[in-house]
């Protein structure tokens, strides 16, 4: 009896499928956001040379969002969003005398679907400070 049901339901799938009756709507997935590097910056610096973009599938209304994971001997990172290509740009300060670096968690979005995501660290280099002697 259980393979009767079993064809009777195969049946009308596929008569559903044939007629057009049946739809089927699969997500898109933005792909996952690439960067470029970028070199220290001195504290006080911005990150504007941060790029971010989506890779493969690129789609229009994709954008990109990021997150702050951890701040380092550095003020001024705070999470985000724009379209893609999306900048980065903040004023990042570091407040030692110690290299210090934000990171950033960076993910694709697209109609609520994110991709994975990637960390990019950005380093922030301590302004010298003159000695009297």
């Amino acid at each position: 009896m259980k393979e009767v049901k079993r064809f009777v339901f195969l049946i009308f799938g596929i008569i559903f499928l044939a007629l057009g009756l049946v739809g089927v709507i699969l997500p898109i997935i933005p792909g996952i956001p690439f960067f470029n590097t970028l070199a220290p910056i001195c504290s006080g610096g911005t990150t504007a040379g941060l790029l971010v973009s989506p890779s493969f599938p690129a789609l229009t209304g994709t954008e990109i969002v990021w997150t702050v994971v951890q701040q380092v001997n550095v003020t001024g990172a705070t999470d985000g969003f724009g379209p893609a290509p999306a900048p980065i740009t903040q004023t990042l300060t570091n407040i030692t005398n110690n290299q210090g670096y934000v990171d950033y968690s960076l993910k694709s979005r697209l109609n609520g679907c994110e991709s994975s995501s990637v960390i990019v660290r950005v380093y922030v280099n301590p302004k010298p400070k003159p000695v009297l002697k």
